[in-house]
């Protein structure tokens, strides 16, 4: 584990002297900064970045929630002590993961306090680093298929769209539509102002999907596909909308947000 930065808040002397050294102890690569004032604790996380907070809350408790509740930051770990207040209370108040040590902190509750903070930082580090693999195995996984040619026909012939050109498909009961940039003969749409080509296909969704899906055009709601590298954002939980670089904004099931947040490598 590389060099983590530490901040910690008591206002007891003594007391602040312990904890400090024992962190300083038990994680020999990690600096550690020791705070009696709040405003203190706060300016040193502006200015520089913050791994693990411990707080002591007895005597600030009002104003450590107010600050943490501000701050509305989770990229640092969080390790509150209190001898006055009980961990669900304190949970309930922040809202957020945390660990709870009980006042007095003895030594055995920092030391298993500090084992699990390590333990979730390098899971989360993990968990990136997985999720930056993925990211880059999807984009190259796809990549060879953007310059492909995909071929669509109808009662007029065939014409070829690549794969880069296609921004999503749209269900047409047992048809789709196809939604493009580089159709030269697809009729003009404008939707939600903005201009595409289309094309009309007699192959449903469905067909559509088993042949595109491994070419990065993949289902997103039961009425449509997109095109995985076109994807600009994507809403919250609640949110049943993604957005496209263009602007463009279609609808996403809760069913498929997952597995796009996968492959995005989100």
């Amino acid at each position: 584990m590389e060099n983590l930065n530490v901040l910690v808040l008591e206002s007891t002397a003594n007391e602040r002297e312990r904890i400090c050294s024992f962190v300083r102890n038990k994680w020999k690569f990690a600096t550690v900064n020791c705070f009696d004032k709040l405003e203190d604790l706060v300016t040193s996380m502006g200015n520089e970045k913050t791994d693990v907070v411990i707080l002591n809350i007895d005597g600030y408790s009002t104003e450590v929630f107010d600050f943490i509740k501000k701050k509305g930051e989770r990229h640092y770990e969080l390790i509150v002590m209190s001898e006055a207040m009980d961990e669900a209370k304190i949970l309930k108040t922040l809202k957020r993961e945390l660990l709870f040590v009980k006042k007095p902190a003895r030594d055995k509750q920092l030391n298993d306090a500090l084992n699990s903070t390590i333990y979730n930082i390098q899971q989360k580090r993990l968990a990136k680093i997985g999720a930056e693999h993925l990211a880059y195995e999807t984009n190259n996984r796809y990549a060879k298929y953007r310059e492909t040619n995909i071929s669509l026909s109808d009662r007029k012939g065939t014409q070829f769209v690549k794969v880069k050109d296609i921004w999503f498909v749209e269900s047409k009961n047992t048809s789709s539509l196809f939604y493009n940039n580089s159709l030269i003969d697809g009729p003009k749409c404008l939707l939600d102002d903005i201009t595409y080509s289309t094309f009309f296909s007699t192959q449903s969704i469905g067909e559509w999907h088993k042949k595109l899906a491994e070419k990065g055009i993949v289902r997103c709601h039961n009425q449509y596909l997109v095109n995985l590298e076109h994807i600009a954002k994507i809403g919250s939980e609640e949110n049943t909308k993604l957005t496209l670089f263009n602007g463009q904004v279609i609808p996403i099931s809760k069913m498929y947000k997952k597995e796009i947040l996968r492959l995005k490598g989100e």
